[in-house]
């Protein structure tokens, strides 16, 4: 993908699009895993207490999780236990330490030069079975990009209404370790679903 041809079709035409392999030279694909995240947020105890605009923490499906702190203290055994009670969560990184430490480990590709990272960063994180519902994201103006970090992923992207006479129908696409997705999650309807390949770690942002 070049810079040019993803300004021309993409940049501004809500078309979701895949880029394989796009991360591969991320740092976070060496090191970015459940431990890392655990040992940034439980190493000072301020750091769950910290809370930015715009913080939220979800369970999908998933219904044992009070709180990002009960996350971080599953049991080493269910972590590598892939046949263990699914689970699957999300929230924004609201910790300035966190932000900063996980903002080293990225980088927008090449192609996306002339565009910058915005507003909070999400992570979304879980095991074999589990996955988005189907739904919009009303809160978010901007396309935002979705990097698979581990594990694989499929998502189904769904258009609105007013778009059925142009868009194609269900898309569905398979992610993978170094993959990226750009989408207008505000615009298509979209769900997923973790494959059975390990924990699937998501980092994604918006893109202006």
């Amino acid at each position: 993908m070049t810079e040019k041809l993803y300004e021309e079709r993409y940049a501004y035409s809500n078309r979701p699009l895949v880029i394989r392999n796009a991360t591969l030279s991320w740092k976070a694909m060496e090191v970015l895993d459940y431990d890392w995240l655990k040992k940034e947020y439980l190493r000072n105890p301020e750091i769950l207490e910290e809370n930015w605009e715009n913080c939220f923490f979800k369970c999908y499906k998933t219904s044992e999780f009070k709180s990002l702190a009960d996350v971080f203290h599953i049991s080493s055994e269910r972590i590598a236990d892939m046949s263990a009670e699914p689970w699957y969560v999300g929230w924004s990184v609201c910790q300035e330490s966190v932000f900063h430490q996980l903002s080293q480990l990225v980088s927008l590709p090449k192609f996306l030069s002339s565009f910058h990272a915005e507003g909070n960063m999400w992570i979304f994180i879980g095991t074999p079975g589990y996955g988005a519902h189907l739904h919009l994201d009303h809160d978010l103006d901007l396309p935002t990009w979705q990097a698979q970090i581990s594990g694989s992923k499929t998502w189904y992207l769904k258009p609105p209404p007013e778009c059925a006479a142009t868009c194609p129908g269900l898309i569905q696409t398979d992610m993978h370790p170094g993959d990226m997705i750009i989408v207008n999650t505000n615009f298509w309807m979209h769900s997923t679903k973790v494959l059975d390949n390990g924990i699937s770690l998501v980092i994604t942002r918006q893109l202006s």
